[in-house]
């Protein structure tokens, strides 16, 4: 329980960190992989861009957060983080770029930033979160 109790506790601090910093000077973290979908079904982004873009790096997230969240070995704050970080990397992104193309198959490598947007993409009426590209190249 006090494991618990952290993990929410750091998570939270975390959070309030880098919407701050963001804030003053949008931090980003790379990213890339391999393109599986370049766009979803259902889900309507404003233009210009592309998106949601799906890659393998959003599929190992979801991966991870089942591994560690399932695993009885680790201790319950440690599980708890793991299912977090597994589940922040699964949103898709979004590239701000029209000129780069992304494709399904293809490759993309770049940066993100940090901060998940929720007023880029809507299922419907209600939000989608992405994570915004800043810089990235994709394979031809």
């Amino acid at each position: 329980m006090k494991y618990t109790m952290l993990a929410i506790a750091l998570l939270g601090i975390f959070g309030v960190v880098i919407a701050k910093q963001t804030y003053a000077a949008p931090m980003s973290m790379p990213f890339g992989g391999k393109v599986i979908m370049n766009t979803i079904p259902g889900i309507i982004c404003v233009p210009p861009g592309m998106g949601p873009v799906v890659t393998s790096q959003n599929v190992g997230g979801l991966a991870t957060a089942a591994l560690v969240g399932g695993n009885s070995n680790y201790s319950t704050g440690v599980r708890a983080g793991g299912i977090v970080m597994g589940l922040y990397s699964t949103i898709p992104f979004y590239t701000t770029d029209p000129t780069k193309v992304t494709r399904p198959g293809g490759y993309i490598l770049g940066r993100h930033l940090m901060v998940p947007d929720f007023a880029t993409c809507r299922v419907g009426q209600y939000p989608f979160p992405i994570m915004k590209t800043t810089t990235y190249g994709v394979s031809r």
